[in-house]
């Protein structure tokens, strides 16, 4: 059997945490939402007194369960969508289910309380348009894009030399069109955003590779099994 922490024994370590001076909890993975008791977690969490709860998501049942998920307490959501591209989103997750986490994503839009984030690995596949359309699904959502520059690990080293692009080839891209970087604030986690103007939403940038990228961190990560 599994021995993945129990809701109880989550519950137990959230209050010590938020005494310590933790006042954010992200529910990540692999995919939390196959977790059965995840509304529990979520419950959980604001039980102990924690003001910001987020949770990472590939968004599949964003729909069906973000109701719940809201009212047990969730703040914040980051949704995983590569691509805007239907034909490059089932390349990249060998699934054909964007329009489904669309969906889910604009429910998300309609929870006024709800900051909703999408996440995005920075891959050589998706750079041909994959900017621009992500700047059109935000000229008129109040949503932060935030790409991940893919990184090496022990056993990815044909796939990384193959698909990484430099966190740069985002930021000139945003400068040459009006984008600057926004001030951040105590609680930020890694990413640098961009605002514009003309646009209701922001685009972020996540560069391991950046010098100093580990200075400021703020996290502390507990697996599935304590």
């Amino acid at each position: 059997p599994h021995d993945f922490l129990a809701v109880n024994e989550v519950s137990r370590l959230l209050r010590a945490f938020y005494a310590l001076g933790v006042s954010k909890v992200r529910l990540t993975g692999g995919e939390p939402s196959v977790r059965k008791d995840l509304t529990q977690l979520i419950e959980a969490a604001a039980g102990a007194g924690v003001e910001k709860i987020a949770l990472t998501t590939n968004g599949w049942r964003l729909a069906r369960s973000l109701n719940d998920w809201t009212r047990a307490g969730l703040t914040h959501v980051n949704v995983s969508v590569d691509s805007l591209d239907p034909a490059v989103f089932a390349r990249v997750t060998g699934h054909h289910a964007l329009e489904s986490v669309q969906v889910g994503v604009d429910q998300a839009l309609t929870h006024a309380n709800l900051k909703v984030k999408l996440n995005a690995v920075l891959l050589r596949d998706t750079l041909a348009d994959g900017f621009k359309g992500f700047a059109s699904f935000i000229k008129d959502r109040p949503v932060s894009v935030r790409f991940i520059e893919l990184m090496r690990t022990g056993d990815n080293a044909a796939f990384f030399a193959a698909k990484h692009v430099s966190g740069d080839t985002l930021r000139d891209w945003l400068q040459r069109r009006g984008w600057t970087p926004a001030p951040r604030r105590f609680d930020d986690g890694p990413a640098t955003e961009f605002a514009h103007p003309e646009f209701a939403g922001r685009f972020g940038l996540i560069a391991p590779y950046a010098p100093g990228f580990c200075d400021s961190c703020n996290r502390l990560r507990v697996a599935a099994r304590g």
